[in-house]
């Protein structure tokens, strides 16, 4: 018994057909590149948003800690804050605003925290919160 096996003429593709396929799919991974780099680009953004966010956060935390005086709010408002680097590298700076003490007590103090990239003029982040003072000083 002898098998005889045929053959057809079309057993693959030529190097024609691979070429097509490879300028076929170049094209197409192209035509997706900008919106690629688009959606890294808001990703980057939504990261220093993220990290900007948690910074007026832990500022806000801190002023409702700062204590229960209106003078201990004024000085956590002037205290100077240094430049702030996520682990990005990325550096923000913080500014924090203490609205007048109540004409009575117990009253309350508005402290508002602004954090800017350094890589914008334009706020990151803001935050405000009402703080209970319960005297002067």
């Amino acid at each position: 018994m002898i098998r005889t096996e045929q053959r057809s003429e079309d057993e693959g593709f030529t190097l024609i057909e691979v070429l097509i396929a490879m300028l076929l799919l170049a094209i197409l991974s192209l035509a997706l590149l900008p919106s690629l780099i688009g959606i890294l680009k808001t990703s980057v953004r939504n990261v220093s948003v993220a990290t900007a966010t948690q910074f007026v956060n832990n500022n806000l935390v801190q002023a409702q800690t700062a204590g229960t005086t209106c003078t201990g709010i004024q000085n956590f408002g002037s205290a100077i804050i240094g430049p702030l680097t996520d682990n990005r590298g990325v550096t923000f700076s913080t500014t924090r605003s203490v609205g007048p003490c109540p004409a009575t007590y117990p009253g309350t103090v508005k402290v508002s925290v602004t954090v800017m990239s350094s890589n914008s003029l334009q706020a990151v982040a803001t935050g405000s919160t009402l703080v209970i003072v319960r005297s002067a000083s």
